[in-house]
């Protein structure tokens, strides 16, 4: 049987889902891979009500499919495409007796922060993008986690004349091509 798997992630991250320590009364959180959840598979909703996430995404039994489905934390992405820290939600793991809940950065336990602070899976970290169209023009993306931000707008920036972007070395280099790499520019 597949054990479920949020981003890809599989066996050392599924053991981290269910780490946070709750009140016994509530009884321990339990990882996906403890309530032998597959996502796609059969489920309950009368039975099965634990959930477990990981980062920005939790699986629940659905109540009309029936079965384990993925479902994203809210998010509010701002106009010019960024998406802030604080308008954000993040899986809660063992914040409560059903194995935890969307919620605030600042609602994290510290642990939990640095885990998906660290994790390229979950934050996005910088990006570059050529534009096939005119060789010269790219995009870049910083979030900078200490300015607030969880993922940043593209900014289109160009190279200098005579030159192109290499998206292997990430910056700009001489047209090497004998055409006029900027001709589209």
């Amino acid at each position: 049987m597949q054990i479920f798997a949020i981003l890809g992630l599989v066996g050392v991250t599924l053991g981290m889902v269910g780490a946070a320590a709750v009140p016994e009364s509530k009884g321990a959180p339990k990882t996906c891979a403890e309530l032998n959840v597959t996502l796609g598979g059969q489920c309950d909703p009368a039975v099965d009500c634990h959930q477990c996430g990981y980062c920005d995404k939790f699986i629940r039994c659905g109540n009309s499919t029936r079965t384990w489905d993925e479902v994203a934390c809210d998010v509010k992405v701002e106009d010019d495409g960024s998406i802030l820290v604080t308008g954000k939600l993040f899986w809660n793991q063992g914040s409560n007796e059903h194995g935890g809940i969307c919620d605030l950065w600042d609602e994290l336990p510290d642990d939990q922060q640095t885990q998906y602070r660290a994790d390229p899976d979950c934050k996005p970290g910088c990006e570059f993008k050529s534009d096939a169209a005119c060789l010269r023009r790219y995009t870049y993306k910083d979030p900078k986690f200490e300015a607030g931000l969880w993922d940043s707008a593209p900014k289109t920036l160009m190279c200098p004349a005579f030159t192109q972007w290499n998206n292997t070395e990430l910056t700009c280099q001489f047209c090497h091509d004998g055409g006029d790499c900027n001709a589209n520019c």
